[in-house]
């Protein structure tokens, strides 16, 4: 039975599908039999995503939509992971996806209008059952202020949720790179590469301790 991180929302925009194609590539490349489970049928963003990457010469990733989970889970037998890319403005969908995932990753923006949502929703999760120690949030697009970062992990640590420290900042690098359909490690510039990375194993630790894996 796969593994499963889902990385979910209420509000569009703030870096969940970003973060999604991110891990996916990373488990990937890293030996694992991984997919991806686009369940913003609306939007396709991930699906729209590997096209791209299709079309700028790079190797797709194993990239599927589906409008029910348990049509993502059917084949769950034949994965390691699984990662969901969910879709906004759907709290009961939402919940469905969170309580078979092992962790939840909820990204967000600085701005109210971004994260006051972001941690609405994770209220609502933990409300219908899903441990609090099982959502972890990470900061994407971050500008220059040491401060708003700062109160902005006071915010949702007050909340009650883990933040994770290695956040994605607002870049070009990282936006043509996706416009290609390259993830956050695949820019043209080490910098922003490595970057990218430290945000990978954050993602990968916080998983590793909620699984048990990292005393495997």
């Amino acid at each position: 039975m796969a593994l499963k991180i889902g990385f979910l929302k209420q509000k569009g925009g703030c870096g969940a599908s970003t973060h999604a194609q991110l891990m996916l590539r990373e488990y990937t490349f890293n030996g694992w039999t991984t997919k991806l489970a686009d369940m913003d049928i609306g939007q396709e963003t991930s699906l729209d995503w590997n096209q791209w990457r299709r079309e700028s010469g790079h190797e797709p990733l194993d990239i599927k939509k589906y409008s029910r989970l348990n049509q993502a889970l059917e084949d769950e037998e034949d994965y390691d992971l699984i990662i969901f890319d969910g879709r906004p403005r759907a709290t009961a969908f939402t919940l469905e996806i969170a309580k078979v995932c092992d962790l939840v990753v909820i990204s967000t923006g600085l701005s109210r209008k971004d994260l006051v949502p972001q941690v609405r929703i994770s209220h609502e999760l933990v409300q219908k059952g899903v441990p609090p120690e099982r959502i972890c949030f990470i900061l994407f697009r971050t500008g220059d202020s040491s401060v708003e970062i700062k109160e902005t992990r006071e915010y949702i640590e007050e909340g009650g949720y883990i933040v994770l420290k290695p956040h994605l900042p607002e870049r070009t690098g990282y936006r043509r790179a996706g416009d290609q359909g390259l993830c956050a490690t695949e820019t043209r510039y080490s910098s922003l590469n490595k970057i990218a990375r430290t945000v990978t194993q954050a993602i990968i630790d916080r998983f590793e301790d909620v699984t048990g894996l990292r005393n495997q």
